[in-house]
């Protein structure tokens, strides 16, 4: 299927942020291993311990799904194509059956669920969120998009500015 094409990048907010936690993420367990090495106390070793193995884990994790994140999407051809460090993926468009918008602390509150079951995620901060979703329409029309964020209040009129 032909038509319109476009690439969408994440932000550079995101990736610095992304970069942030990553990095917090790993440099934290060094610190508990310290704490290990000064304290005399058994209880506070023991919970050294603990907290250590908690933040291997956590930054074993972040650095795994770091890696994962798509950098950029590309709509071209009828084909979904996302790029992230660990590799490229392509999927038709044709098979996309939802797209959700959620509300979420993680890096993957954009859902794009296909018709075997398979969910891309991408990161909310693309540099036109709106302008790829309208994308997507184009190319699979009637697609649902729902977006789980609540509505913003309306503004009081009232109100000091």
């Amino acid at each position: 299927m032909g038509g319109p094409s476009g690439e969408w990048v994440i932000s550079d907010e995101f990736g610095q942020r992304l970069g942030c936690g990553v990095s917090a993420s790993v440099i934290l367990p060094v610190w508990f291993l310290l704490v290990l090495f000064v304290v005399d106390d058994p209880l506070a070793v023991v919970v050294s311990a603990v907290v250590l193995v908690v933040t291997v884990v956590v930054a074993g994790l972040a650095l795994r799904r770091a890696r994962r994140v798509p950098r950029a999407v590309r709509l071209e051809d009828g084909l979904l194509t996302t790029e992230a460090r660990s590799g490229r993926s392509s999927r038709p468009v044709a098979e996309l059956t939802r797209v959700d918008l959620g509300t979420s602390l993680g890096v993957w509150p954009l859902r794009l669920t296909f018709t075997d079951g398979s969910v891309v995620r991408l990161p909310r901060e693309l540099d036109d969120l709106d302008g790829f979703l309208a994308a997507l329409e184009r190319h699979r029309p009637g697609l649902p998009i729902v977006d789980h964020n609540p509505p913003e209040p309306p503004a009081d009129p009232g109100a000091r500015r």
